[in-house]
């Protein structure tokens, strides 16, 4: 596990002048490391849903190492109020299982139907083998006790 957390970020200020919002060359580097160490899978719990300010290169090249690691897994969030897509895109990288929409296939049936979403960028979300959900509601009681998977 690679922690991106706010002792990461001043780190990367401090050590290499690198200020938040990252290169998406970063996350590539990131890739290439666990690739060379023998990871098998990998999954990014960070969303890439606006294009990179240091161009669409940028964007491209995280797409090129993404699309070189063969399980890797990108994010989505999936919301009731949040997100700009109402069905799964066309750009993004088709779900494993059958999903006609963004309202089906919730496995707790007192869970209300997650009908919006935020996708990555299309050239990260066409790269990634598989994208996942992010976002979780916690009980009445603010404790995490499940997730809807859709």
């Amino acid at each position: 596990m690679i922690l991106l957390d706010q002792n990461s970020l001043d780190w990367a200020k401090d050590e290499n002048g690198l200020a938040w919002l990252w290169p998406r060359e970063v996350y590539g580097t990131i890739i290439k490391f666990c690739k060379r160490n023998g990871a098998r899978a990998l999954a990014f719990d960070v969303l890439f849903t606006e294009p990179s300010k240091y161009g669409v290169t940028d964007d491209q090249a995280f797409a090129s190492e993404i699309r070189g690691f063969e399980h890797f897994i990108g994010s989505v969030f999936l919301s009731r109020t949040a997100g700009s897509e109402k069905s799964w895109p066309s750009f993004a990288s088709a779900p494993k299982l059958n999903v006609q929409d963004l309202t089906h296939g919730c496995l707790f049936p007192d869970i209300k139907p997650l009908t919006r979403a935020s996708f990555p960028v299309a050239e990260i979300s066409t790269a990634a083998g598989s994208l996942a959900n992010v976002h979780m509601d916690p009980d009445s009681d603010n404790v995490y006790r499940r997730a809807a998977l859709f």
